[in-house]
């Protein structure tokens, strides 16, 4: 018999068979089956194909037709194809890229199972015939997704929302931040589009994850959440987190403990304002603090929306400078007064205490008064209503216009002082004017006047000259310790001339003073007494009520008190007068004329001229206690 069987072993087939094949044995199906056994065929044989052969060699003569197919072996089962098993957060009907969902990291979004093959077959020979294999499943892994540890599982690497499209699978963060780090923006997709509840916890968890852990703001995620539900849209790019900006350090501050700038005036208690008041000198006393340096500071930090710290700039240092008369204290803070003087800031910010200040013009309502420890320079004049004062001395280049003058030293004025009776110019030292007119002037040193003094109330404890040009005293009283010296005394008209030599003018005016007082205190004597007179000429005729009594006693009590302060500026008035002995060598000296209407006193002695004399001298004559004229010296 001649037997093919097929080269997957599926198929046997008999090809031929030869006449002497039985050797006169009865070919029957069971015999057939049994030679096909023999030659290794024993599966699937076909009953119906062996009884077609068996019929075919009944006649003994063999088989030469076409092939038989005596036997088929079984086919293997299909295999089973692999599949992606999606696991969102609960059951849904998920449709291509229709839903996603909220995946965190680690977290399982898929399972990829693996194809199967079918059912294993049998060859005829009996051997097993592997099934088929399914198809694998195709799937690309996107970003933020990778294979697990189990090669089937797809797990999130990152925190975001599940991206598919059944070739591809991916997990995307809805976080972006901005390149500086300052700002964190959230894609918040529509609550219809995402499988589960996704709330504002679950959206700071993803920030957290996403490096986000500064400047989050939950209120912020909540309004995103409630547009995107409102307008089943996404909202894109939802600022939902801020960085903190670093703060600049303050630069160093210079805080002068003086005004450098001057001000506009002085406010009245009644609301107007002085604009003559405007502190235009800073004047300052040894050791005085001038500046306190405020250090500058570091600055704050800043902290990016990923927890990154921003370095602050520092504020830039600024150093103190001390300039001419000034120091720097030990804990290098500070600027000290090295001596008194006025405090000056230069266009450095360095500050320096100068002996001299010098006004450049007039004192006007430009400088307001001024007031000065030391020297004062005037380049221009002293205007009306304005006053000067200095610890040291003050020159004025021009003149003293209806203006308060005060110095501790020698006052020069370049041109005339004029005024009123209200006007004072008062020097620790001497005096020194083209001319005196219409005001107030005392001095301790020597008055000196280039052309005249008129009309005006002047004392001095040194000598008076005035022997310049004209050289005229006409008018007022001049008071001289140490005498007087001028060309002219008085006027035409007779205008009434008062001069006083040898006499302390310190200690006059003090006496003056308490004599003023003591006028004062009789006054007030004269009018308690009008009140307390009929009052007790009352109480001697009747009795007086309780109320009447205790009105007398206190009026009583309170003029007791004013007769002690009384006999007190008495008792100091006799005492001054006693001090005040009087230099009875004093001269009164006239180089040219004096006229009618002066009046002179030397000590208590006094001189009246009633006709014009020439080159005379005024002087006291012991011998006959009287004041004397002589003609020159």
């Amino acid at each position: 018999m001649q037997l093919q069987v097929s080269d997957d072993g599926m198929e046997a087939r008999v090809l031929a068979v030869s006449p002497d094949f039985a050797e006169g044995q009865n070919l029957t199906v069971a015999y057939l089956k049994n030679e096909l056994t023999k030659q290794g065929i024993r599966v699937g044989l076909r009953d119906d194909a062996l009884e077609l052969l068996a019929a075919k060699l009944a006649d003994g003569e063999g088989y030469t037709g076409g092939p038989i197919v005596v036997a088929r072996g079984t086919p293997p089962g299909p295999g089973r194809d692999g599949k992606l098993i999606l696991s969102p957060p609960e059951e849904t009907h998920l449709e291509k890229g229709d839903l996603s969902w909220l995946a965190f990291p680690g977290q399982k979004i898929a399972t990829i199972v693996p194809p199967a093959p079918g059912e294993p077959g049998q060859g005829v020979r009996g051997e097993e015939i592997t099934g088929e294999r399914g198809r694998a499943v195709k799937v690309q892994l996107g970003k933020g997704v990778e294979i697990g540890q189990n090669g089937r599982d797809i797990v999130a690497v990152v925190g975001g929302f599940v991206q598919f499209d059944w070739k591809s699978i991916s997990v995307k963060s809805p976080v972006s931040i901005s390149r500086d780090k300052m700002v964190a923006y959230l894609n918040i997709p529509a609550p219809q589009r995402v499988v589960g509840s996704v709330g504002v916890e679950d959206y700071c968890k993803l920030l957290k994850i996403s490096n986000v852990v500064h400047g989050v703001s939950e209120k912020a995620i909540a309004e995103g959440l409630q547009q995107a539900k409102d307008s089943e849209k996404d909202r894109i790019g939802v600022v939902v987190a801020r960085g903190t900006n670093p703060v600049r350090g303050e630069d160093a501050k210079i805080e002068y403990r003086f005004s450098s700038d001057v001000r506009p005036g002085l406010l009245l208690e009644d609301g107007r304002m002085d604009y003559r008041e405007r502190d235009f000198i800073q004047n300052v006393s040894v050791s005085q603090e001038l500046a306190v340096k405020i250090p500058a500071t570091p600055g704050t930090p800043g902290t990016t929306v990923t927890g990154e710290t921003i370095p602050a700039k520092p504020g830039i240092d600024t150093p103190l400078k001390a300039l001419d008369n000034v120091e720097v204290s030990a804990d290098a803070r500070k600027l000290l007064a090295k001596r008194e003087g006025m405090a000056v800031v230069d266009r450095s910010g360095g500050v320096r205490v100068v002996t001299e200040f010098v006004v450049r013009g007039d004192v006007d309502y430009a400088t307001g008064n001024v007031r000065c420890k030391g020297t004062v320079r005037i380049e221009g004049s002293v205007l009306p209503d304005f006053s000067v004062e200095s610890e040291q001395g003050v020159v004025i280049n021009g003149g003293v216009d209806s203006a308060n003058v005060y110095a501790e030293g020698d006052i020069l004025v370049g041109h005339g002082i004029h005024g009123s009776p209200d006007t004072q110019v008062v020097a620790g030292g001497g005096v020194q004017a083209l001319f005196i007119e219409t005001a107030t002037v005392r001095a301790k040193g020597d008055i000196v006047l280039g052309q005249s003094l008129r009309h005006s109330d002047v004392r001095t404890t040194g000598a008076v000259k005035a022997t310049e040009r004209k050289g005229a005293i006409a008018g007022g009283t001049v008071c001289a310790t140490c005498g007087i010296l001028a060309n002219e005394l008085g006027s035409e008209l007779g205008t009434r001339t008062e001069l006083v030599v040898g006499v302390d003018t310190s200690k006059l005016e003090l006496l003056e003073a308490l004599e003023k007082k003591i006028d004062g205190y009789e006054e007030e004597l004269r009018r308690l007494d009008a009140q307390l007179g009929p009052a007790v000429e009352e109480s001697k005729r009747t009795e007086l009520h309780a109320g009447k009594k205790n009105w007398i006693a206190k009026l009583l009590k309170q003029r007791a008190g004013i007769v002690e302060e009384r006999d007190k500026a008495a008792g100091a008035r006799s005492k001054l007068a006693a001090e005040m002995s009087a230099d009875l060598s004093a001269k009164i000296r006239v180089m040219k004329k004096v006229y009618p209407g002066v009046v002179v006193r030397i000590g208590e002695a006094t001189y009246s001229v009633g006709d014009p004399k020439h080159d005379v001298t005024f002087l006291y004559d012991q011998d006959r206690g009287e004041i004397v004229c002589k003609e020159g010296r």
